[in-house]
């Protein structure tokens, strides 16, 4: 039976964009997802890899979090 507890994922738009940026790296890079569902399913999910990647700072920023100087993400400017 499904319990509602504190701190899920849906709870949670910063921790649901890291899920979804791991989600989408694995598809691309360990699931092959062109070869398996064509050129046209990889570059959607590059494009909202990139959406993601780009909005998880200003999510950072917003709860106060902050990023280190060398961080792999991009930058708000």
């Amino acid at each position: 039976m499904y319990r509602w507890r504190t701190g899920t994922l849906s709870r949670n738009e910063t921790n649901m964009a890291e899920a979804m940026i791991q989600v989408c790296q694995i598809l691309i890079n360990e699931w092959y997802l062109a070869e398996r569902l064509g050129l046209e399913a990889e570059i959607s999910v590059q494009q909202r890899l990139a959406l993601m990647k780009r909005d998880l700072p200003y999510m950072y920023r917003l709860e106060g979090i902050r990023l280190p100087t060398n961080s792999h993400y991009p930058s708000l400017a």
